[in-house]
């Protein structure tokens, strides 16, 4: 996808991403991708805590949304299944009003 990753793909080494779908329609451009990559860096959580390597080999399905104006990239947004990445380094969450 010729892009830099996120911070959060900063915690894995060998990370590769593979576009398996494009849509293009005017000037909006959805991508759905599967990624993957080994957790061997410390991973910031959005609670601020930081979850220690793992060694585990992540695999995570998703889709960007980009709009592309004069060749340029003005918006992009991501969505994937962040509890379904946590899990498979053998993470748990606890949703809020559930613990």
């Amino acid at each position: 996808m010729g892009r830099q990753f996120p911070l959060e793909w900063q915690s894995y080494s060998d990370a590769e991403l593979r576009a398996d779908l494009i849509i293009e329609n005017g000037d909006q451009v959805a991508v759905e991708y599967v990624g993957t990559a080994t957790h061997d860096g410390p991973l910031p959580l959005a609670d601020g805590q930081v979850l220690a390597p793992t060694g585990r080999r992540v695999r995570q399905r998703g889709v960007v949304q980009y709009v592309v104006r004069e060749g340029q990239v003005v918006s992009e947004r991501v969505y994937f299944d962040v509890l379904a990445a946590i899990a498979q380094l053998g993470g748990t969450a606890v949703l809020p009003g559930r613990a």
